[in-house]
């Protein structure tokens, strides 16, 4: 029914990914705005007949390998702290 009346080229928006699971269709884009370019086709088509839920991670992690002994995290987290101040991190 989605692939059917939703036309993301007309919004815009590259899929990764859209497949039937078990309850519904997963749909993964590039980024945080082509999901909310979707969803507004989705509401806009349908209204309430269907439930969107965006995933949200719970944890986000970082894995840095081969550093070496005696180094401080401290400065690792400084660093990642000052070169990213759009995320807001603490």
């Amino acid at each position: 029914m989605l692939k059917a009346n939703i036309n993301h080229g007309e919004i815009n928006v590259g899929l990764k990914i859209f497949i039937s699971c078990n309850r519904g269709v997963k749909i993964e884009t590039n980024n945080k705005e082509e999901i909310e370019a979707i969803i507004q086709e989705i509401r806009a088509k349908y209204g309430d007949e269907l439930e969107v839920r965006v995933h949200t991670r719970k944890k986000h992690r970082l894995i840095i390998l081969n550093v070496t002994e005696g180094t401080s995290t401290k400065k690792f987290e400084d660093t990642i702290i000052r070169q990213n101040p759009e995320l807001s991190l603490q």
